[in-house]
């Protein structure tokens, strides 16, 4: 039972960095988004989840109706004009009903508006790494 037990959680890990893998070659993660100040169409200032395909300096953001993955709306294109490392952090009280629990929050700025995206830790340096404009450091 024990060794099962070891098994099941090493083959999850082992799933799980091997769809990281997978999401990161085609340059595309899971991420929460919502506007903090400003206005952006196609967002507002409650969280959606879904898939951002990365690019330097902008992403294209699919949110997925009601949480459900096959059910997604229209492509968003988000201008980044800068990101705040110094306001990372996690989410809190009621904004855990919304996002994973587990995420790390950071603003990014867009010239209409000012976002918070929330991304997992383990790919958050990638997500950004992508995200930062040729000449970025």
């Amino acid at each position: 039972m024990f060794e099962e037990l070891i098994g099941g959680l090493l083959g999850r890990r082992a799933v799980r960095g091997l769809t990281r893998r997978r999401a990161e070659r085609s340059g595309r993660a899971e991420i929460a988004l919502r506007v903090v100040e400003g206005t952006l169409p196609g967002l507002r200032t409650t969280w959606f989840s879904g898939v951002a395909t990365l690019f330097p300096g902008r992403l294209e953001f699919t949110s997925y109706v009601g949480g459900v993955r096959f059910l997604r709306r229209k492509r968003v294109p988000v201008e980044i004009t800068a990101v705040d490392r110094t306001s990372r952090r996690t989410p809190e009280g009621k904004e855990i009903i919304w996002i994973n629990p587990d995420c790390d929050v950071i603003a990014v700025r867009s010239p209409t508006a000012t976002l918070e995206l929330g991304v997992l830790p383990p790919q958050l340096d990638w997500v950004l790494a992508r995200l930062a404009r040729h000449g970025d450091h």
